[in-house]
């Protein structure tokens, strides 16, 4: 069975704004499949076929396994514009079993097109890129999207983004995902401060998730739900009659409009003789009623 081995993280000599750039430099597996795998980023607007590198190997303690460096072509890839993905993959266990650390520069990018690019440039510096966990990992990306790949780094005359891209230190913005660099630093700067953004988004969400009824209720130690459903039954009540109001006023309305009508339209006649069969009825009930007396 073969020991676990203790890497270190890899180095990535960077040149800020680059158009083809490293963003992990990792070895893996064990001194029997000891592989060096990079992954980089592809800027331009062409699709990445093939990169050139050298790389210098460290064993444990740190001790550069080689007096020049390794100049290594990479594998056939198909990295589309704007994507990061695996660029060479190099087994180093026949060549150097011993190596514990990697130190890469970038010298050519070829693209699908038939053209290239120099990646050396007069200004650049190295980075040590550090580990992140798939935990510290996924919670980075909750909080600050998908694109996310690593905590931000200040370098000497460069910044690391989130999104893994180095930029400038002239550059405001990152010129990979448009962040302010700014930004980046005080609220993404470490995982303690990725917490503290999340532990504020989940109380903000909780607040605005509160019942003021339930406060209430919590501070006066009562349970308002059967008031407040009896006071619903009464309203509920109430608005059964009142239909059954409405439709006898309707009725009672619709009935002197209709005497109305007939009193307008009735010959004058009808309505005198009426009158008078009235007078008498009346007459002759009065003089009843007084000789009864």
């Amino acid at each position: 069975m073969n020991r676990k081995l203790d890497f270190r993280p890899g180095v990535v000599w960077v040149g800020g704004d680059a158009f083809v750039q490293i963003v992990d430099v990792k070895l893996k597996g064990s001194t029997s499949d000891l592989t060096l795998e990079l992954k980089a980023l592809n800027k331009s607007g062409s699709i990445l076929v093939k990169i050139e590198y050298e790389v210098y190997f460290y064993d444990s303690v740190e001790t550069k396994l080689q007096d020049e460096p390794y100049k290594i072509t990479g594998e056939d890839v198909e990295i589309k514009p704007n994507e990061v993905g695996v660029v060479s993959e190099f087994n180093l266990s026949k060549g150097f079993p011993s190596a514990r650390r990697a130190e890469v520069k970038l010298l050519r990018a070829v693209f699908s097109d038939g053209k290239s690019i120099d990646l050396v440039y007069e200004n650049m510096e190295k980075f040590a890129i550090p580990p992140i966990t798939d935990d510290d990992l996924r919670l980075l990306q909750k909080v600050v999207g998908q694109d996310a790949i690593c905590l931000p780094a200040k370098l000497s005359i460069n910044w690391r983004c989130v999104c893994g891209y180095f930029n400038g230190d002239e550059s405001d913005l990152c010129n990979n995902c448009m962040r302010d660099q700014s930004q980046v630093f005080s609220d993404y700067g470490s995982i303690e401060k990725i917490k503290e953004t999340l532990e504020r988004e989940i109380a903000g969400n909780v607040e605005d998730d509160v019942d003021p009824l339930a406060d209430l209720e919590a501070e006066l130690g009562l349970d308002l739900d059967p008031v407040i459903q009896e006071e619903n039954q009464e309203i509920a009540i109430e608005e059964q009659h009142v239909p059954e109001k409405k439709e006898f006023e309707v009725i009672k309305a619709s009935a002197f409009k209709e005497t109305g009508e007939y009193l307008a339209k009735a010959p004058k006649l009808n309505l005198v003789t009426l009158l008078i069969s009235g007078i008498m009825i009346s007459t002759s009930i009065f003089i009843l009623l007084f000789r009864i007396r």
